[in-house]
């Protein structure tokens, strides 16, 4: 009975020490990617409604189990009873891409939502609403979204690309087989900082942090082959238009690539 518990304890053992190991060898590792995206814009009225208005909020969070992605538009001083859509302007689309209809109240007002659902297949919190449309996901990639009439003249935007508040975080494990390294991002409208660490390079080498294949700062490697980078937008809402970001060598090469967000 004594050897049989002993076995017991020294098997419990080997496994905590494998994974310590296991944890040791990847000090990059991120248990889960965590996405946190939100923005409001206050709607510009091009004057062809003259007392119309609208807010617009989005909300992404892939941590979330009750709303992972949401939309939310209220307008208000509409032509009572007229027939609007919802467009959008999408990553480097240069063109709108209406995305639904709506008819304003009588008073109006007219209250948009789309939100994504729960696996159960029924809508998450109170209310009706509508999933998240495909063609608007991600929704850090929505750059304008507009009101427009019958004659798809727009009538209030707004502008997703530069919005009045905003805050992206994005935490993610980008390692290869060969590299192992961590990318986070954090920005508000104040400010946007990029940090990557990475390891199992080459020693004692010029590493260069590149966003949308543009390289921006350089560091070189330690004696262990462990580089760390980290940049500050001048900008703080260039993060939202950043799509790639890439370690490059000294002859300019990727050795490891990403796809934002």
């Amino acid at each position: 009975m004594k050897n049989s518990c002993t076995a017991k304890i020294m098997f419990a053992l080997a496994l905590v020490t494998t994974g310590f190991m296991a944890t040791a060898k990847n000090p990059h590792h991120v248990s889960k990617e965590i996405l946190h995206y939100f923005a409001q814009d206050k709607m510009a009225n091009s004057g062809t409604v003259t007392n119309a208005s609208g807010l617009v909020s989005l909300h992404e969070n892939s941590v979330s189990k009750g709303k992972p992605q949401e939309i939310r538009i209220d307008l208000h001083q509409l032509d009572a009873g007229s027939t609007y859509a919802l467009a959008a302007l999408l990553d480097d689309d240069t063109n709108l891409t209406q995305v639904s209809q709506f008819t304003a109240d009588a008073n109006g007002n007219a209250h948009l939502q789309f939100r994504d659902k729960n696996n159960n297949g029924h809508s998450n919190g109170h209310g009706a609403g509508n999933s998240v449309p495909a063609r608007l996901t991600p929704l850090v990639n929505i750059r304008q979204l507009a009101i427009q009439d019958t004659n798809q003249q727009s009538i209030l935007t707004a502008d997703l690309a530069s919005p009045d508040k905003f805050v992206f975080f994005l935490k993610r494990d980008v390692s290869t087989n060969d590299i192992q390294a961590a990318l986070q991002i954090n920005s508000d409208a104040h400010r946007a900082r990029l940090r990557l660490d990475a390891s199992g390079l080459t020693a004692s080498t010029d590493y260069s942090l590149a966003l949308n294949d543009a390289a921006v700062t350089t560091a070189t490697s330690d004696e262990r082959g462990r580089v760390h980078l980290g940049w500050v937008l001048d900008n703080a809402a260039d993060i939202l238009t950043v799509h790639g970001l890439s370690l490059l060598d000294a002859s300019t090469n990727a050795v490891l690539s990403v796809t934002l967000p």
